[in-house]
């Protein structure tokens, strides 16, 4: 990993735990989206995404665009995929 891997991913292993993420599958997830982000694949997680509020239960302020339930499981927050309603922000 580069720096900007090490810090990309460090962000999200902080970001996944404050969302109630145990730190061990938090690190995996940090590692799976770090190849997600060198293939190009455009898959993502919702935990990523400014639009996802709550913390299991998590809900979808865009699930109509998404085309996904409001209330979403903790399997579907943690699975990548591709969203036309994923938004990046200020994510701390």
């Amino acid at each position: 990993m580069n720096g900007d891997e090490l810090t990309a991913c460090q962000a999200r292993i902080e970001r996944y735990s404050r969302r109630g993420i145990e730190e061990a599958q938090a690190e995996r997830l940090a590692d799976l989206m770090k190849d997600c982000d060198r293939q190009a694949n455009g898959l993502r997680l919702c935990l990523d995404c400014t639009r996802l509020m709550g913390n299991q239960p998590w809900r979808c302020l865009s699930h109509r665009a998404a085309g996904v339930p409001r209330d979403l499981p903790g399997d579907f927050v943690r699975t990548p995929q591709r969203c036309l309603a994923f938004r990046t922000g200020a994510l701390t």
